[in-house]
């Protein structure tokens, strides 16, 4: 399959709904004809997977493949995680039973695979009371009361909202190698049997090591050979040893012996965080790494403005990280590139602040990190990242009576139940629209029926506000949150945004090409120092910014700008940049002082990406007023 065509499978999958040829062909910048070209082929290769309509245009669907073994189309749930929520929706949301056939149609992985998907569903749903996943001969179908499963979808839908950073389906669903989930399986079990307490807080980062480490070992790469070692605590290298062993039985390979030191450290590690070893040997002398993680946290402060310190998870993690890094780059061992993809889209932010890091670090160390490094380093601190920023509050006027003490009840759950993310700043019993101009509120939560519009985003809820109510309300905050990040967006762009650097239909036929010429004008206008040009092309080459939706957000590596600018260029025809075609550059020279405009901007193209009709009208912008309008009109304002 040609990358273009990859590109077309996540657009369709991420739609979710129809899309026509000539927008398909606008997002990608080539004609209809090579549209229609690339979906005659794609049914060829995945019949049955593309349905045509003569006036709605394409969209994928799911059916029956003639071969088993054929790989399934891009965008589908393909790792565990987007599998187990594929699955645990369906059955919330349909009471017939699901056949692992029906399944396997749909989601295009082996009844196989399909099973030990079904018995994670098992376990998840075992966490609600009164909830079972019951199978007999018609098939898998959740049983309990109504209530329950509501709060399941909740807590579900939450979670994807939200974007849980690091996880243990996700952990489980990264290694295409091997079988993870029994990996993970089995060494837990081994953890019950012995009584080796982890916290569950971090038993996801132990175990991606140990998922590291089997695959390493099953890649016939063994590290342990020394006699000089320290040894492990009898507990520890028991576990270690019997857990090794078993991993070999399972994968009819022999495992030496030695190698069960790497495992042991990192029970004792996990175990015991505040005996982390402080110094090691590097190339030849002593490395504090208490020291050299102190010295990253500050850094991370100067960048973000978020003290990572304080979050003594992070501290014991990365120095856990660094211990094992060190030992990677003694023995010169690879790792996979673990999360590479999905972090660049879902998270750019973190990952470029891996970027940064790594950059740092590699210096530190007198070395140059791989992408698949920088991943794992995104992982560390996207987990505390999540943890330290301070969450944007919607700002909301509740609608209900005073002295009500039914209603006073449920007004304490709205409260409890969404206070991370909803400030109320006032109860009434009634509000004009006039009343509302006065003060800067962005939705109404009404108790009440409305007999007039309020010119807001307004809720009508129960008056024992149910789960129906909690799923609305997390639904219209999130469309008030994109909405409000793309005003933000719009607002300062403004400030950044010349219409001289705006470039429509610029030819070209490389991005060096083009970053060459963009930084060139910022050059010669005094925005930039000649020290810009190459910092960026340096951090292309330690990772490329271009995204699967034909974009690309160059920036340098460090602040080279007398002036925060941007410069945007549409493509004539789009060019390979890394990994995909891209039509749309945006060029980022921003000052450190402008750290938060960064930190609103890789937000906002979070958002965007996640849905690909957002992008189209970027595309067709043919000025710098266009594509201003283009990002606040790309988010409407939410149902009044």
């Amino acid at each position: 399959m040609q990358t273009r065509q990859e590109q077309l499978m996540v657009i369709l999958a991420q739609s979710q709904g129809w899309l026509k040829g000539r927008d398909l062909a606008a997002l990608l910048g080539v004609s209809d004809r090579t549209i229609r070209s690339d979906m005659n082929k794609l049914k060829q290769d995945y019949p049955g997977a593309i349905q045509t309509h003569h006036h709605k245009g394409y969209r994928l669907v799911a059916q029956a493949l003639e071969d088993p073994n054929q790989p399934s189309p891009l965008g589908l749930p393909q790792s565990q995680e987007e599998r187990l929520h594929y699955i645990l929706k369906l059955l919330l949301a349909d009471s017939q039973p699901q056949t692992l056939k029906e399944l396997s149609q749909d989601l295009y992985v082996s009844p196989q695979t399909l099973t030990m998907d079904l018995h994670q569903v098992g376990q998840l749903v075992g966490a609600y009371p009164d909830l079972d996943l019951e199978h007999d001969a018609k098939g898998w179908q959740l049983k309990g009361p109504e209530f329950q499963k509501r709060r399941l979808y909740r807590e579900l839908l939450t979670s994807e909202l939200q974007g849980d950073f690091l996880n243990l389906d996700k952990v489980l669903a990264i290694y295409e190698e091997f079988d993870m989930v029994w990996v993970a399986h089995y060494f837990q079990g081994l953890l019950q049997q012995a009584d080796y307490q982890i916290r569950p807080a971090s038993l996801p980062i132990l175990l991606l090591h140990v998922g590291i480490a089997v695959q390493r070992m099953l890649a016939g790469q063994f590290l342990y050979h020394r006699q000089d070692l320290p040894p492990l605590a009898p507990k520890e290298e028991a576990l270690a040893r019997k857990f090794l062993q078993g991993v070999g039985k399972q994968y009819k390979c022999r495992i030496p012996a030695s190698e069960a030191y790497s495992i042991g450290r990192l029970l004792e590690a996990y175990q015991a965080m505040h005996e982390l070893v402080s110094q090691v040997i590097y190339q030849g002398h002593p490395l504090d790494l208490t020291h050299l993680v102190e010295d990253l946290g500050q850094h991370l402060q100067d960048l973000v403005g978020l003290d990572f310190l304080s979050d003594a998870d992070f501290k014991d993690r990365f120095h856990l990280h660094l211990q094992g890094l060190i030992e990677r780059l003694h023995y010169q061992v690879e790792l996979p590139n673990l999360f590479l993809q999905d972090m660049k889209r879902q998270y750019p932010l973190v990952f470029d602040l891996a970027v940064t890091v790594s950059t740092w670090l590699g210096a530190r160390l007198g070395v140059v990190l791989s992408e698949a490094e920088i991943g794992l380093i995104a992982v560390h601190i996207g987990s505390s990242y999540s943890r330290l920023e301070r969450p944007w509050k919607a700002r909301a006027i509740l609608l209900a009576p005073q002295h009500y003490p039914l209603m006073q009840s449920s007004i304490d759950r709205l409260k409890a139940s969404f206070g991370h993310r909803l400030e109320i700043l006032a109860q009434y019993d009634y509000v004009s629209e006039a009343q509302l101009l006065h003060q800067s509120v962005d939705l109404v939560i009404s108790f009440m029926p409305l007999a007039q519009t309020l010119g807001l985003p307004t809720l009508q809820v129960s008056t024992f506000f149910n789960e129906e109510d909690e799923l609305a309300l997390v639904s219209l905050l999130n469309q008030v949150e994109q909405r409000q990040t793309a005003i933000q967006l719009a607002l300062q762009l403004g400030d950044f945004l010349e219409s001289r650097f705006f470039y429509q239909d610029l030819q070209a036929s490389s991005p060096e090409q083009v970053l060459t010429l963009m930084a060139q004008d910022l050059a010669q206008a005094g925005y930039v120092t000649p020290d810009f040009l190459p910092s960026v092309l340096e951090r292309e080459a330690l990772s490329s910014t271009d995204f699967d939706y034909a974009l690309a957000i160059p920036h340098p590596l460090q602040a080279h700008s007398h002036q925060s600018v941007l410069a945007i260029a549409n493509l004539a025809s789009p060019i390979e940049w890394g990994r995909y075609p891209v039509k749309l550059v945006i060029l980022l020279a921003l000052k450190d002082s402008d750290w938060a405009f960064t930190q609103v901007f890789f937000k906002w193209l979070g958002q965007c990406l996640a849905h690909p009709r957002q992008l189209k009208s970027l595309l067709a912008a043919s000025s710098r007023d266009d594509f201003l309008a283009a990002i606040v009109g790309e988010f409407p304002h939410p149902s009044r």
